[in-house]
């Protein structure tokens, strides 16, 4: 798999592979990653909307890696706290 092109954004590693004719875009956050197999008739249209820095898609990823920051920071939370980790006296801390 090799990288064909890599998107310039604020908050977001954003990069289009391709192997043999397969396409994948890979977009991570924070430590969070998630990969989406692009059809070949999609790879010129996904292309103009990721290089645009204001796009709905953004808008959208957004919403979805906050849900899953959200759920891992949890998820990882609650296994500290059943094997016993410290206390945090109450407080909402962010671990992703």
């Amino acid at each position: 798999m090799r990288v064909i092109k890599s998107y310039k954004h604020a908050h977001y590693v954003v990069e289009l592979f391709q192997y043999g004719e397969k396409y994948t875009l890979k977009i991570k956050d924070r430590g969070i990653e998630q990969s989406y197999p692009v059809p070949e008739e999609f790879v010129s249209v996904l292309d103009d909307e990721l290089n645009k820095s204001s796009s709905e898609l953004y808008e959208k990823i957004a919403g979805l890696f906050e849900g899953m920051h959200y759920f891992w920071g949890r998820t990882l939370l609650q296994m500290k706290e059943s094997e016993g980790g410290s206390d945090n006296g109450g407080k909402e801390e962010e671990i992703v």
